[in-house]
Parts: C-alpha cells; structure tokens; sequence
C-alpha cells in the first residue's frame, strides 16, 4: 500500500475540492485517495470497477482517474466491508447456533442410547419371567390328571 503522509493527503483533498471536478488523478494519487496500492487499482480497472482514462504524457502512456469515480468506488467498497461483516456476524450466530444444537442432539442421543439399554434389560428381565411363568404352567399341566 503506498504511504502518503497526512498533510499530503490534505493538500490532494483541497486541491480536488478547489478544482473542477474533471480534474484527474494518477495512478499513485488514486491509490493513495482509496488506501491502496497501486496494484490494487490495476486489479480495479481489470473487474471494470473503475474506469481509466489514458494520456500520453511525455512520450509514455499515463493513467489518470476521475475524482468522482474514486469516490463512488470507495463507497461501493465500504458497502461491501459492511455487508462481509454483517454476513461474518450471521455465520458466526448460525455456527453457534449449530454447535448448540450439535451439543444438545449428542445428549439426547445419549440419554436414548440409556433408555434403550434400560428397556433391553427391562425385556430380557420379562423374558426370564415369561420362562418361568411358562415352566410353572407345563409343570402344572403334568401334575393335574387329564
């Protein structure tokens, strides 16, 4: 990112605001309006985010940017800042959420595994009582005279 001090940054600021509106920026002064790096406003331009307007200058090609356009851009950006924290911050309760939910199907999933448990040995207790029950009744049948 390039680093430009305050006072820099100030007297752009002015210069801007006391000039018409048609008067553009570089590429280093756009970087430094939107806090960024210089390849960042290459990769702006590449996504058709922000329009460029080329010059020749000296026998080189510059760049140049419409204080305008900068300005709309920042605003799209601090947009989208705010909607990737609003949507951080309802992942982060959808994963609380979730893990809550996790930790409470694990218990009860648990206090299921108990009760089938209790249940089989409930059922082999009335299996051994029916045995019973069941040898008690042939044992009777065979004493009483037919």
């Amino acid at each position: 990112m390039t680093e430009m001090s305050e006072s820099r940054i100030d007297d752009m600021m002015n210069r801007l605001q006391r000039q018409p509106a048609s008067n553009l920026l570089n590429k280093r002064e756009a970087a430094a309006f939107l806090g960024v790096s210089t390849r960042a406003i290459n990769r702006y331009v590449a996504a058709g985010r922000l329009k460029v307007s080329y010059r020749d200058a000296g026998g080189s090609t510059t760049s140049f940017y419409d204080p305008a356009d900068l300005e709309a851009l920042k605003k799209r950006k601090l947009t989208e800042l705010n909607d990737f924290s609003i949507k951080r911050s309802q992942n982060e309760e959808t994963y609380r959420r979730l893990s809550a939910l996790k930790k409470e199907k694990e218990a009860a999933v648990k206090e299921a595994r108990k009760t089938l448990a209790s249940l089989e040995s409930d059922l082999e207790a009335l299996e051994r009582t029916i045995g019973l029950v069941n040898s008690m009744n042939l044992g009777m049948l065979k004493k009483s005279p037919a």
